[in-house]
């Protein structure tokens, strides 16, 4: 099992990059966006029932995934309500079924990352 781990700043393009490396590779695409949506329509964001949750879903997907030899592309913004233990705690859990997890970090430039947020701030308001 290998685990893509794509991490970001918000806007960097994650899940266009992951759409494309799953359509090339077939592994499946755990978006973090599909967690948050749930976690969040249960608890209120940054909350600590909120991340309790959100982290215990992530780890308990890696843990099937790896058990079951499902290859993941795994899209995710760390920001201040990730508890520090996350990333050991993915490792731990990929590595100890004998899976892999292979980091990528995306960036680009701050004038392409302040446009992209304003386009994205832009069709939230037209919606």
């Amino acid at each position: 099992m290998k685990l893509v781990f794509l991490h970001g700043a918000p806007a960097v393009g994650k899940l266009t990059i992951a759409r494309e490396l799953a359509g090339l590779t077939g592994f499946r695409l755990f978006h973090n966006h599909l967690t948050v949506d749930l976690v969040s329509s249960l608890f209120s964001f940054g909350t600590e029932p909120f991340i309790f949750l959100r982290e215990q879903i992530w780890l308990v997907a890696f843990a099937e995934a790896a058990r079951h030899n499902v290859s993941l592309i795994f899209t995710f913004n760390p920001e201040s309500t990730v508890r520090a233990r996350f990333i050991q705690d993915a490792i731990d859990i990929v590595e100890s079924a004998g899976g892999k997890i292979i980091w990528v970090e995306l960036t680009c430039d701050e004038e392409q990352l302040e446009r992209r947020l304003e386009i994205r701030h832009e069709k939230r308001l037209a919606s």
